[in-house]
């Protein structure tokens, strides 16, 4: 752990407001993604990378951006991340 005062590199890649998340956060996205490609909103390439972006995710904002253009859904997803 750095000392007080000192950055250790850690929040270069947070922006001030960001949360971080879990593995139950992104799996929650991750269903929110499939539901939204079985409804045909999203081509199998695009979930694919949405997925992938789902797996290195790391604050809420991160996981946010990758549903901000879809439709609200219900269920467990949508209340963890939808818009905001």
């Amino acid at each position: 752990m750095a000392p007080v005062g000192q950055d250790d590199g850690m929040a270069d890649s947070l922006q001030a407001g960001s949360v971080r998340v879990g593995a139950v956060d992104g799996t929650l996205v991750a269903e929110r993604l499939v539901a939204h490609y079985q409804a045909g909103r999203l081509p199998r390439p695009e979930l694919e990378l949405r997925l992938t972006q789902v797996a290195r995710a790391r604050t809420d904002d991160d996981l946010h951006r990758l549903t901000i253009d879809l439709p609200d859904v219900p269920g467990p997803a949508h209340r963890a991340f939808g818009k905001k």
